[in-house]
């Protein structure tokens, strides 16, 4: 299920949206491609309570670097605010030594942003060290980052058993046998449901595709298992069921998305299979804002399976 953003929020509320956005099944970001040397690439994060941040780094200029994240831990959310697209990095810049020196991003409790000065190593396996250079107990002083290739970016999370595919790769076909190998993992996997956001957007991208290279309704079928009985896996299961021709099973979750997108509690039920608070009255208005962009989708995707017709994205 694809989510719409929409302009001319407040800060705070396009961070809430940025958030959700992520979480209820936003397309993935379509990411350059890149050579596999030097610090340009995607990285995902291996140390403590931040694990499996994904961050993109790319050269802005002749010898100087920007990262971007792609993807931010719930815990990172939540705690201090961090959102999809923030600077996690910037100005690097490489010694005569080799090292590098960088402004990294922290935020305190209160969410305020700040900028402290790293130096970083480029191992030799593919590990990225970062040490804060005014060590003084503050989380994050040491930050360890492994690079991903980005035929394997769609796996980063099949990896960790946390759901959610981080970036999209420029080339389709190399994002086709991604999304495959993703499918199959996650078919031999005991315990399916621990990947359920993983599966709701590997389901989605196989399912809805216009790229005849990603469209496969067949193995999106084989996820459904997988998917969950909130509103947006609800909107993503008639998708699959529409693709494979079977649009008497599709119009009916289709109209259980849009009962359950409708109910009262709709936003706090969201929250509560997701993790997060689900009386936090901020997470509650900004999933409240996404839902409304929603609902008219849902209802133009029932249309559309009441004429026998797919939906393609």
């Amino acid at each position: 299920m694809k989510v719409t953003k929409f302009l001319g929020l407040s800060v705070a509320l396009l961070q809430l949206i940025a958030v959700l956005a992520t979480l209820v099944g936003c397309s993935p970001t379509l990411i350059p491609a890149f050579a596999n040397n030097g610090v340009a690439g995607i990285w995902v994060r291996e140390d403590d309570a931040h694990q499996d941040w994904v961050i993109e780094i790319q050269e802005t200029s002749p010898g100087e670097f920007e990262a971007r994240s792609l993807w931010v831990p719930s815990v990172a959310r939540e705690l201090y605010s961090f959102q999809v697209g923030e600077k996690k990095i910037r100005r690097l810049r490489q010694r005569k030594d080799g090292t590098f020196t960088l402004e990294g991003l922290v935020r305190f409790e209160d969410g305020s942003p700040s900028y402290r000065l790293y130096e970083a190593t480029l191992a030799t396996n593919n590990r990225l060290i970062i040490i804060e250079e005014n060590s003084q107990g503050q989380i994050g002083d040491r930050q360890v980052w492994r690079r991903v290739d980005p035929q394997d970016v769609a796996m980063a999370y099949a990896d960790s058993g946390r759901g959610k595919i981080a970036a999209t790769i420029e080339s389709f076909d190399k994002a086709a046998a991604a999304y495959k190998r993703a499918a199959i993992r996650l078919q031999k996997e005991k315990e399916l449901a621990k990947h359920r956001d993983l599966a709701n957007e590997l389901a989605w991208q196989l399912a809805t595709s216009k790229n005849k290279l990603i469209y496969n309704p067949k193995l999106a079928f084989d996820l459904l298992p997988a998917l969950q009985t909130w509103y947006s896996h609800v909107d993503t299961a008639a998708a699959v069921y529409a693709a494979n021709g079977d649009f008497k099973q599709a119009r009916k979750l289709q109209e259980e998305a849009i009962a359950g997108i409708n109910a009262d509690d709709a936003e706090q039920i969201y929250l509560r299979y997701n993790g997060l608070n689900e009386n936090n009255l901020f997470l509650q208005l900004g999933l409240k804002f996404v839902n409304s962009g929603m609902k008219s989708q849902f209802l133009e995707r029932l249309e559309l399976y009441e004429k026998n017709q797919v939906y393609r994205e």
